[in-house]
């Protein structure tokens, strides 16, 4: 039973040894290693070359506990370091914790004889046991840094107490502004500069601690008290480092001369005696001149990689200060994205030139339309900088776009635009747009699509858009065209008539360069100036004209009842006699009433017409037959009014010749000829009986009176002859012959 207890204690044991191994400062001596591994292996970063180290004055394998490693554990996150060089001004094992004493020291041998002139300097009390790391360094830039804690057993009882444990970072090389030598310390407080301390008041537990002066010590022995937001309190117990007190991380470092060689000075000592241990710690990789520096000036700061014709990166790939000759850079391209493909080609090899700090190499992706998803592009950037290799590798990401494109276009309007819209011809599906239009003046909201707006005069809009990745548009413009709004004015001439009749219209519209549109109310249009138009029917029209600039600029003049109806004449007439017959002679009266008669025409329905205001007439017939005598009467304004009426004419043709005359002149008889009662064509011929003419003629009234040449004709038997047609047929010829008895 008690072995078993035993175990489980041991077991114990050895498990909270364990937790207290991985959570607390664990320190490894350097012991038996040279001086330059330490600080290559553990305190080297990038940008510098370390040379000619040595542990308190030799190049030889260290022969103490006074300096070696550290780490930190997980637990102990107020300490600032995980790792780093330790030195102390005793054992270095000093350092682990818990802090379960507040006075420890671990003495190790060390040559009295050997002591720190510069940091003897930095105090009036003598120094103790010393431990001092020294090396040369070479920085690429004009800077360096490290970064370091001062820890302290002598924290807090001795704060302002002549028991102030010192240490120093000696800086040894020209001064880069007066280019004389100098040694300075380094090891300074931040933002302590000051006529006193020219480089900054040196960290020591009498000028960097709480902020009060330990024990019975007074403040005026303190150098100072007012740093204390560097300085942590270790308390009691904590388990993680036995030191009383630490500071923060703080910064040591100086602008050097690049490629000049510098000795750097690291020492601390104890002061007046040997009771309490003070340590260093220096942050692993800490020492460090600037590497060359990557910048991505992207085109859209908000926007950390390339987008497919939307932005791009000028690489900028800069080094800390001027380049004291000439750099060479090169470039290895690698990724998914090919190069001449998806990106601009690349330079294999870039220059930094001699006093210049960078070089900017332009990352352009290229718009191929086509869906790759996410492509990369991976840069190994190589360099050489006082012989010292640097190397980075950069890896830039282009993703898909489509850019917007927006379209111009002109808008004509009319006395006012009331609205401007972006036209896209073509953008990213799923992201918004902003717009953003110039000049914004009479605009409603200018990062819309489609604002309202009051433009009043003709001007020139432009705008461009931006997705929600920040990707730009390119650059329309709409040229607004505001026109004012034409003025429709029109005379015509006749404005009223009978159907047909002809209206000449004139536009008197301003300006006259407006396009026009006619509608005559009639179902006719026309874009003509001075149009001429026919209505066909008889009626009342409404006439309009609608004047356009512009596109849709345009105003409409209507005059209703424009073109009216005229009035008709009234057409009567009268005829005498009213019952005539073949042959007589008949009268027209003209009874016809009207406004501005210009014209009358008679249709006497046999093939004759008259165009008088009361004609005669006389019908040929060879029966009884009806006419139609018509009579048409028309005004100035193409009123044609008509009206016809039936006339019976008798045919009351009658032939009679006598068989005997006696031309005696007593008045009775004298006269031979044949009574007819018309003829078209007419002969009446006399032979005597030898069969010679004696009398001829072609008028139905006239007649024989016995003569010949002048001369009686003897009594006796004479043969007539009548040839003639009828005036209705006159192509048809009739024949009649006979005797008279001539008697004196």
């Amino acid at each position: 039973m008690w072995k078993k207890s035993s175990f489980l204690i041991f077991l114990l044991t050895i498990l909270v040894l364990t937790g207290q191994v991985k959570a607390q400062i664990v320190t490894t001596s350097a012991r038996n290693q040279l001086p330059q591994n330490l600080i290559t292996s553990v305190l080297a970063g990038s940008g510098v070359v370390m040379t000619n180290g040595q542990f308190n004055w030799s190049t030889a394998n260290i022969s103490t506990d006074q300096i070696g490693t550290f780490t930190n554990g997980i637990s102990f996150t107020s300490f600032p370091f995980s790792s780093g060089i330790i030195m102390t001004t005793g054992n270095i094992a000093v350092a682990q914790g818990p802090n379960d004493r507040t006075n420890y020291a671990m003495n190790v041998t060390q040559s009295t004889t050997v002591r720190d002139p510069d940091l003897q300097a930095l105090v009036s009390a003598p120094l103790k046991s010393t431990t001092a790391l020294e090396f040369d360094f070479i920085a690429s830039s004009s800077s360096f840094e490290f970064e370091y804690v001062f820890a302290s057993e002598e924290y807090p009882e001795y704060v302002c107490s002549q028991y102030n444990d010192v240490f120093g970072f000696f800086l040894t090389g020209l001064d880069p502004v007066t280019m004389v030598s100098t040694t300075k310390n380094i090891a300074v407080i931040p933002n302590s500069i000051s006529a006193l301390y020219p480089n900054g008041m040196p960290v020591a537990i009498n000028s960097l601690n709480s902020g009060m002066p330990g024990g019975s010590f007074s403040s005026s022995d303190c150098i100072s008290l007012d740093y204390s937001q560097f300085y942590n309190d270790n308390p009691p117990g904590n388990p993680y480092m036995q030191f009383d007190g630490y500071t923060v991380a703080l910064p040591a470092g100086a602008d050097v001369i690049p490629c000049e060689t510098y000795h750097m000075k690291i020492s601390i000592a104890n002061v007046n005696d040997n009771t309490f241990d003070s340590g260093v710690f220096l942050k692993a990789s800490s020492f460090n001149s600037p590497e060359f520096e990557v910048i991505n000036n992207y085109t859209l700061p908000s926007v950390p990689y390339l987008i497919e014709g939307c932005n791009s990166s000028d690489l900028e790939l800069k080094i800390s200060s001027p380049a004291v000759s000439t750099v060479q850079v090169d470039l290895v391209l690698s990724g998914t994205a090919t190069e001449g493909v998806d990106f601009e080609p690349i330079p294999s090899t870039v220059y930094i030139n001699q006093g210049d700090t960078s070089v900017i190499i332009p990352i352009i992706p290229i718009a191929d339309n086509n869906t790759e998803g996410t492509e990369t592009i991976i840069i190994n950037a190589t360099m050489t900088i006082c012989g010292i290799p640097f190397n980075k590798v950069i890896e830039l990401e282009i993703i898909d776009h489509i850019p917007t494109i927006l379209t111009s276009y002109d808008l004509a309007v009319c006395q006012v635009c009331t609205s401007l819209t972006a036209q896209i011809a073509q953008s990213m599906p799923g992201l918004d747009l902003t717009f953003h239009w110039s000049p914004v003046d009479s605009l409603d909201d200018p990062t819309a699509q489609t604002t309202a707006a009051n433009i009043t005069q003709s001007s020139v809009y432009t705008v461009t858009a931006t997705d929600t990745l920040g990707c730009g548009s390119n650059e329309a413009t709409v040229n607004v065209l505001v026109f004012q709004a034409p003025e429709p004015l029109f005379t015509y001439t006749p404005d009223k008539g009978c159907a047909p009749f002809i209206v000449s219209f004139t536009s008197n519209t301003n300006p006259h360069s407006a396009s026009l549109l006619w509608n005559f109310g009639n179902g006719e249009t026309s874009t003509e100036q001075n149009p001429t138009v026919t209505y066909t029917e008889d009626g009342n029209y409404t006439v309009s004209l609608t004047a356009t600039v512009g596109q849709n600029c345009n105003q409409t003049l209507s005059i209703p009842n424009a073109i009216g109806q005229a009035d008709y004449p009234i057409v009567d007439f009268s005829y005498l006699p009213t019952n005539p017959v073949n042959g007589e002679i008949i009268t027209f009266t003209n009874l016809s009433s009207g406004n501005n008669i210009v014209s009358y025409l008679w249709n006497f329905g046999d093939g004759y017409t008259s165009s008088e205001n009361n004609p005669v007439h006389i019908y040929y017939v060879e029966e009884d037959r009806y006419f139609n005598a018509t009579l048409t009467v028309t005004t100035d304004e193409n009123c044609i009014s008509k009206k016809g009426v039936p006339i019976l004419v008798t045919d009351n043709f009658n032939f009679y010749i006598p068989n005997a005359f006696s031309p005696n002149k007593n008045g009775i008889n004298d006269i031979f000829k044949p009574y007819i009662t018309e003829a078209g064509k007419y002969t009446f011929s006399i032979f005597n009986r030898y069969g010679q003419t004696v009398f001829e003629t072609h008028d139905i009234l006239g007649g024989w009176d016995g003569m010949q040449n002048g001369k009686k004709c003897p009594p006796g038997v004479y043969v007539w002859k009548v040839a003639y047609s009828r005036t209705a047929k006159p192509n048809e010829e009739y024949e009649l012959t006979g005797e008279v008895y001539l008697q004196r």
